[in-house]
């Protein structure tokens, strides 16, 4: 008995303590002492004199085991199913019920008075500038596109996946974050980024995330005793029969008003909570990209970044289906294809020439398994260092080319049907 308590003593975190655990031991006592005394089932009586006299957990030191290993065990289960509780405050279960549409269609209200809040502030600024209004009115207009746009960014995706509980799109806004942002998804990616965070940093999510639990927990276990209380009073202790004024009564509305209360808080904690995460994308991405073995990739800008995410997310999600690979050091020559299971496939020459440049020819084939057209192919050319890019010297297919940037050279090749190909030709020199 000792070895297996110890072991579970082990298993016991201080998240778990205050996320679950206290949580569980208040609704042990409110079910002990309010709602199991109105049923006439004899053990009612002694355990709720176990729960509310301290003399007696050393007279009933077997009741007094029992209730606590009865506290711990909920504790286990209530930590087991936070992910489902999390799912079903969010209002994935039942948004395709009547009621989830017609939250989701309130939400959707909301979100769209707050978009015209914004925008509104954007044109009063602009009016400001131009003159056509008084300078007085900047401050409130600054202040306005402020919480506007910090109420659109941590109570609403930015995917546009609304859910009927602000708690849900408080979570869908963090959790849409990072492929707003980077182009990397944090539903595939948060897993493997968690494993690289530094030891101070993780501790920090965890608290945060213990108090957001122990407001959910709280709101869920207040409402099953107020369903609890209901029935039981009504079983027990009808009010049509012994009157209106009777003390569950008042303990079940105080029940039913915590629970709110403890939801309304948990969507704040939830709101801590996702700041926390999203602060980790944006320290320790590149340190994961590190770890996943590409360490040599060095993106120019957010754009490149976000297309290594978005081939990343493509291995992870869909391991089974061609696509193209990912070199673990970043090669001079590639190209970007939109979508991804689009295989483009490239071969390139260099020719120098008598007046010292040089001519690359890079041929684009779109020929994967797939048989998927493109709908966007860009070529990429690292340019060796001492050399530049020779002005008006690229074309596709003969014609005059379309550039994105110099350096890198990048070059749109536009769409390509399957089985279609591009031939690039351009010409590099040494530089002064």
């Amino acid at each position: 008995m000792a070895d297996f308590l110890s072991k579970i003593s082990g298993q016991i975190t201080g998240s778990m303590i205050v996320g679950s655990f206290f949580p569980v031991l208040l609704f042990v006592v409110v079910l002990s002492l309010v709602v199991l005394p109105l049923t006439p089932a004899p053990f009612a009586k002694n355990l709720a004199n176990v729960v509310s006299s301290a003399k007696s957990w050393d007279e009933k030191g077997l009741a007094t085991l029992i209730a606590s290993l009865v506290a711990l065990a909920l504790a286990i289960v209530i930590q087991a199913m936070n992910g489902s509780l999390i799912r079903l405050y969010e209002g994935y279960p039942w948004k395709e019920s009547w009621i989830g549409a017609w939250l989701t269609r309130r939400k959707q209200q909301e979100f769209e008075k707050i978009t015209r809040l914004r925008k509104r502030a954007k044109k009063l600024r602009l009016e400001i500038r131009l003159g056509n209004l008084p300078p007085s009115l900047p401050v409130k207009t600054i202040a306005m596109q402020r919480e506007t746009g910090r109420a659109l960014n941590d109570y609403f995706p930015s995917d546009g996946g609304l859910l009927p509980t602000a708690l849900g799109n408080v979570v869908r806004a963090f959790e849409t974050y990072s492929t707003r942002q980077y182009g990397a998804p944090m539903v595939a990616l948060w897993p493997r980024l968690r494993n690289v965070l530094e030891n101070d940093r993780a501790q920090a999510i965890d608290n945060v995330k213990a108090n957001f639990d122990f407001m959910l927990n709280s709101s869920f276990l207040g409402t099953v005793l107020a369903l609890g209380l209901t029935g039981v009073g009504f079983i027990w202790r009808n009010p049509l029969e012994y009157g209106i004024a009777q003390r569950w009564i008042g303990w079940d509305i105080a029940l039913m008003a915590i629970s709110w209360l403890a939801y309304v808080a948990a969507i704040g904690r939830a709101v801590d909570w996702g700041t926390q995460v999203e602060a980790c994308f944006d320290l320790y991405r590149r340190s994961l990209l590190d770890k996943l073995g590409y360490a040599e990739w060095k993106p120019a800008d957010l754009t490149e970044e976000r297309r290594i995410w978005e081939l990343i997310n493509y291995k992870f999600s869909f391991p089974d289906e061609p696509s193209p690979d990912i070199p673990y050091r970043m090669p001079p020559a590639l190209v970007t294809v939109e979508p991804l299971a689009a295989m483009v496939a490239l071969t390139q020459t260099v020719v120098p020439g008598e007046d010292k440049t040089i001519t690359v020819t890079a041929e684009a084939a779109n020929n994967g398994p797939l048989a998927i057209p493109a709908n966007r192919v860009v070529l990429r050319e690292e340019i060796p260092t001492g050399m530049s890019y020779v002005a008006g010297s690229a074309a596709v297919n003969g014609a005059a080319a379309t550039l994105l940037s110099i350096n890198p050279l990048q070059i749109d090749l536009g769409p390509m049907a399957y089985y279609e190909s591009r031939t690039v030709v351009f010409k590099l020199k040494p530089q002064a």
